[in-house]
């Protein structure tokens, strides 16, 4: 019995005596950590250490209580946003806004899937110019057309669009049916002078000889859904000839076609500066043409996949069209202001002709168009009072249905225009 009790006794301290090697081994270790290592790896490997605890206890609770990976996800976005706002009323922002003028544009871009950078500033060279690149809108900002998608055409049609001008003027009647403002910028009431866009003229003498309409294409190799691979009748340069086609034999308007390429670098697909690289080349034809008052850059979309943008025009499938705006100016502190870098003297006119065009396409053929896409840059837009950016279908739709959308749009071009 007292054997045992001896045997016990030993284990018991052999115990203690193990433990306390231990404390001892690991004070040891924490020691020549402390001394021998440089804080700037020491805080590496405690951000890892956090990092990893973080992590695995974040996916413990979001496996057992599903719900919670909506709050963790939410909860990133808004810290993300605070992280800008803190940004934005910081000295840093002043500091590198001075020196590094595009740096907004970048901390104020929420996704790299759709691709909004800067366009040309003359005194900057142009090897280092980011363009504003393809002004494919949000997903989330296509709601008005995705109710569309999974009826039948002949269920599509609305009826005539008849507006007051009291109804135009109310600044929450225009959000709801003629506006889809980008989530970069804000837009106020005061920045829909509706009454003085209705008033302003917009007529142009379309049956002089000389040329009247230039039509041209930033994005080029835009195409459709069974576009033949090459066949550059199936992009929207077709589309152009189509429009210059109709224009000319139609309503005998002089049009000038130019089928420059400019998202197509080393022979690659590059839509970084098509803007900036088209910007003197249409330029140069303005001046050489001065008789030009209309500059139409022909576009198509870009959409999520479930998004069909077709209606029906004279019994015909037809891709619906968008005029996009770009109002050169940008959100900075809470506020928007002018873009000094990309100015244009024509936003008030470029405005006016988009909801002149829009209502237009309204009393002709209801449901042609989506509501008008503003966003804060310019897009060339300064080229001219009468320039005009048009969406026509997206990725999705077939050329056959791009191509039925140039008749109604070229009357309504004709037609506004020509003061109708």
């Amino acid at each position: 019995m007292e054997r045992r009790k001896t045997i016990q006794s030993s284990k018991v301290t052999n115990i203690i005596v193990v433990l306390i090697m231990l404390v001892l081994t690991f004070n040891i270790i924490y020691k020549s950590y402390d001394i021998y290592f440089p804080d700037s790896l020491k805080g590496i490997t405690t951000e890892i250490f956090k990092g990893t605890t973080d992590y695995f206890s974040e996916q413990i609770l979001m496996k057992s209580v599903p719900l919670l990976s909506y709050t963790f996800n939410n909860q990133a976005s808004l810290e993300k946003k605070e992280q800008l706002r803190g940004y934005e009323t910081s000295y840093f922002k002043t500091f590198f806004s001075a020196y590094i003028p595009l740096i907004d544009y970048v901390l104020k871009e929420d996704s790299p899937t759709y691709h909004t950078v800067a366009e040309l500033y003359p005194n900057i060279e142009l090897w280092l110019q980011e363009d504003e690149g393809e002004k494919d809108m949000d997903f989330a900002e296509l709601e008005e057309d995705v109710s569309y998608s999974d009826q039948p055409i002949d269920q599509q049609l609305p009826q005539s669009y008849i507006y007051t001008l009291d109804q135009l003027q109310d600044f929450n009647f225009l959000i709801n049916n003629f506006y889809t403002v980008d989530n970069t910028i804000r837009m106020a009431e005061n920045d829909f002078n509706v009454k003085k866009w209705l008033g302003k003229d917009m007529t142009v003498d379309l049956k002089s000889d000389e040329p009247k309409v230039l039509i041209y294409h930033a994005h080029s190799q835009e195409a459709f859904v069974d576009s033949r691979k090459g066949v550059v009748d199936d992009t929207v340069v077709g589309l152009g000839a189509l429009l210059k086609e109709i224009l000319e034999e139609e309503y005998g308007v002089n049009v000038i076609h130019h089928t420059g390429v400019y998202d197509v670098i080393d022979g690659r697909l590059d839509r970084s500066r098509a803007y900036a690289l088209a910007t003197e080349p249409v330029s140069k034809i303005l001046a050489e043409n001065p008789s030009i008052e209309v500059v139409i850059d022909l576009h198509r979309d870009g959409v999520p996949e479930h998004v069909r943008l077709v209606t029906e025009i004279d019994g015909k499938p037809t891709a619906k069209i968008m005029f996009f705006n770009g109002i050169s100016r940008t959100l900075v502190n809470g506020k928007m202001v002018d873009n000094a870098y990309f100015p244009n003297p024509y936003v008030n006119d470029n405005m006016a002709l988009s909801l002149q065009m829009q209502l237009k396409a309204a009393e002709l053929f209801p449901g042609f168009t989506r509501k008008i896409y503003i966003k804060g840059y310019r897009y060339n837009m300064h080229l001219s009072p009468k320039a005009l950016l048009i969406e026509v279908g997206a990725q999705n739709n077939t050329v056959k249905e791009a191509r039925n959308a140039m008749p109604p749009l070229a009357q309504v071009i004709y037609e506004v225009f020509l003061g109708k």
